[in-house]
């Protein structure tokens, strides 16, 4: 990421801080479905990138298309990555992305505080063991043809006893690798 988008990432993850203290397991999984849409619409990140278009043309293209169907921080978090400058199209869904994984580990901290951390790892680690470990596994995650559900529903099954906040990034990299 060059420097210009390194500082609109900052500036992202600042303001995204203070609603972490509260957030539900919602919060990271809006922001993986508002980065599915950016990833699926390269006209989209474009125009969210656009430097010649205002901090509230782009706020107002958000509106039309998140307002009511995400929670107003899902929507404010998106609408301040794109009020600021990126270097490239594609850093903005990279920025995303990376404020969707902070607060997917901020919820697992807040809700059992280290052990929920730890949890976390654990869980990633034992997910990456088992398909590391079995070749059809991987091949079946990474089938283009297969339906998302059933490779989410998979990985899933590998660890049983996963909690949400591992089971949303696990189905986040098996859906969206």
């Amino acid at each position: 990421m060059a420097s210009v988008s390194s500082e609109s990432l900052a500036k992202a993850l600042e303001f995204l801080e203070p609603k972490l203290a509260l957030a539900s397991i919602e919060l990271p999984k809006e922001l993986f479905a508002v980065l599915e849409v950016l990833d699926a619409n390269a006209g989209l990140r474009r125009a969210l990138t656009d430097p010649a278009r205002d901090a509230a043309e782009k706020a107002g293209l958000l509106a039309q298309l998140l307002h009511g169907k995400v929670s107003a921080d899902a929507e404010d978090t998106v609408a301040q990555l794109a009020s600021t400058r990126w270097s490239s199209e594609r850093d903005i869904s990279d920025a995303l992305e990376t404020l969707a994984v902070t607060a997917v580990t901020a919820v697992a901290e807040q809700q059992d505080g280290a052990s929920g951390l730890n949890k976390l790892e654990q869980d990633l680690f034992s997910f990456i063991e088992v398909v590391r470990g079995n070749h059809e596994l991987q091949r079946a995650l990474d089938d283009a043809q297969a339906p998302v559900e059933a490779k989410r529903a998979l990985a899933l099954k590998l660890v049983p006893n996963a909690s949400q906040t591992s089971q949303v990034l696990i189905s986040q990299a098996v859906s969206n690798p």
